[in-house]
């Protein structure tokens, strides 16, 4: 199979987006299809010399492929990313996104409850089939840090919807009652107005670090270093984060939200937790009951958080509900005209 895949024009590596894009590249290839990976500016005639068109993004990447594969009689797959279901201010989608999303040959999403909500936002049904999100999970996980502080990780752009400010919050009630803990916010800027007042923070506070975009390959290095992955997001896709934690047997402490609720609804309570984000006792509670585990407590964790991760999102599953989702877009043919 010969797949044009057109992902969004991020200058950052670290961005979720650019994650999910780079392992199924790498999951088709191993598979044996042919990829082509293309930025929407970046669209020639050349790379007609496919199957199918598969854009991940409806609003960063989307127009611009579908608008090439009308041009080129291909069929056409959307992949949703979180601000496609939320939009930027959490309102829903946008009309931009359900022209592209009314358009497309398959849309898939990482949960089957994306299409109900896309289905009351167009009054249809769309064509959807759920690709769930996938990770690797290492043959060994990272090593477990020993002694105090408790060390929480928040990886992700520094911007509002991904709430280092509620993560502030959480970390200094968790301190206003006596637990050691510190925040590491990794991850590059992306509203510079945000970033400023979250770096203003972390040179005030002691117990706060931003050590900026840390590049995919390091991140291994930088769960041996922490207790907690946080996820404080108003809304998510489906966080690669989250799954990258738990594969390297980390514990998650997530907000209620969008995208978290679905991915971590069958997840052992020992391994990750949804709270609030006002739960200011709940929070508390669960890093003191993570903060008082002797060794072989929290290695017992790190394994059930390692078989969720292995059992529900392993990338194998993702890579052939993936190409399933090709060969439905290859079955239905080219977008209409619009």
């Amino acid at each position: 199979m010969r797949i044009l895949l057109v992902e969004p024009a991020h200058d950052s590596r670290a961005r979720g987006n650019t994650t999910t894009v780079h392992r199924w590249v790498e999951g088709l290839l191993r598979h044996g299809d042919s990829v082509r990976r293309l930025r929407p500016g970046e669209l020639d005639a050349a790379a007609a010399a496919c199957d199918l068109v598969h854009a991940h993004h409806a609003l960063h990447a989307g127009e611009a492929a579908l608008a090439f594969a009308r041009e080129h009689g291909l069929p056409f797959v959307l992949s949703l990313g979180g601000t496609d279901l939320d939009g930027a201010d959490g309102a829903g989608p946008e009309p931009r996104t359900l022209a592209v999303v009314a358009a497309a040959s398959i849309v898939i999403g990482p949960f089957d409850e994306n299409a109900s909500r896309l289905a009351a936002a167009l009054g249809a049904a769309p064509r959807f089939q759920r690709v769930r999100r996938g990770v690797v999970v290492p043959p060994r996980p990272a090593a477990l840090r020993a002694g105090d502080p408790l060390r929480l990780l928040l990886a992700g752009g520094l911007r509002r919807a991904k709430g280092q400010d509620v993560a502030l919050r959480w970390c200094e009630s968790a301190r206003e009652q006596g637990l050691d803990v510190e925040l590491v916010l990794a991850g590059p800027v992306v509203e510079e107005d945000y970033a400023r007042d979250i770096a203003r923070v972390a040179r005030r506070e002691s117990w706060v670090r931003w050590i900026g975009e840390v590049p995919p390959e390091r991140m291994p290095h930088l769960h041996a270093r922490i207790d907690v992955v946080l996820n404080t997001s108003a809304h998510e896709g489906a966080s690669n984060a989250i799954l990258e934690g738990l594969a390297q047997g980390r514990v998650v402490l997530a907000r209620r939200a969008p995208g978290n609720e679905e991915l971590l609804r069958r997840a052992p309570d020992r391994a990750a937790r949804l709270a609030a984000v006002d739960g200011l006792a709940a929070v508390t509670g669960f890093l003191q009951d993570v903060a008082r585990d002797d060794r072989g407590r929290r290695a017992r964790r790190a394994a059930a958080a390692r078989a969720f991760a292995r059992e529900e999102y392993g990338a194998a599953r993702e890579l052939a509900e993936l190409r399933r989702a090709y060969e439905r877009a290859l079955a239905s043919g080219p977008p209409r005209p619009s």
